[in-house]
């Protein structure tokens, strides 16, 4: 597996790979927001429509009953607050809240509206600890639903990478040298302020360790000069 940065750090090297296994963020985590969609092909999302989401008793309606106006209606008697999703797949499956036509190689044929990524007031209330959801509080939280849905497409394309340390020798190290899981492009630099955070965490415990014997000497030498002396 050949890493796609190399870095060198106080004597370290810190390699930057694609995480090649990364946990699905729909399956493996809790989530505020449940993503609907049909597909028999592709997995984009949490239920299809007709189902029963495991957070809420009813099934979702989808275009077999309701058109999309009419699914927004239904979702605003229900008290959801929603986001659109679109998918887009050529060659590789993107999500995203927003339309990918004019933004995307022929996405007036491989792409579309997908479903929509939703969660009621209720839960919200359970979530954050709100007793009143306000629009500016609503519009914080179709933030957070549209980031949950950009993590999924970065797991869906793979955008996820993790970091391994070696030891000045070229070596791993003895201690803990890895970390995978970092999503999206800002994931790429946190791997890497994390990974630098790690090496200054050893380089200290180090000090730590070699201060303590250093220490530990001059007392003993103290002691037996003045039992010497005695």
């Amino acid at each position: 597996m050949e890493p796609f940065e190399t870095v060198e750090y106080k004597g370290y090297t810190i390699e930057l790979h694609r995480d090649e296994n990364p946990w699905n963020p729909r399956e493996e985590q809790d989530n505020l927001g449940t993503m609907v969609y049909r597909s028999d092909r592709y997995a984009l999302g949490d239920v299809q429509f007709g189902e029963v989401p495991k957070e809420y008793p009813w099934p979702v309606p989808g275009p077999d009953t309701h058109t999309a106006d009419e699914w927004e209606e239904w979702a605003e008697k229900q008290g959801l607050i929603y986001l659109r999703t679109y998918v887009y797949i050529h060659g590789v499956v993107a999500m995203s809240t927003r339309s990918f036509h004019g933004r995307a190689q022929h996405a007036e044929w491989d792409s579309g509206h997908a479903g929509w990524i939703f969660v009621s007031k209720a839960r919200v209330r359970e979530w954050r600890g709100w007793k009143l959801i306000t629009k500016k509080r609503q519009e914080q939280i179709r933030e957070s639903l549209a980031a949950e849905v950009q993590e999924y497409n970065d797991f869906c394309q793979g955008n996820v990478c993790g970091f391994i340390i070696k030891g000045p020798d070229g070596d791993l190290d003895d201690m803990d040298d890895s970390c995978w899981g970092f999503f999206g492009d800002d994931g790429q630099k946190y791997a890497l302020e994390e990974a630098q955070a790690t090496i200054d965490f050893w380089i200290r415990a180090e000090e730590k360790r070699i201060a303590g014997i250093f220490l530990g000497a001059a007392n003993m030498r103290e002691q037996i000069i003045s039992q010497a002396y005695a």
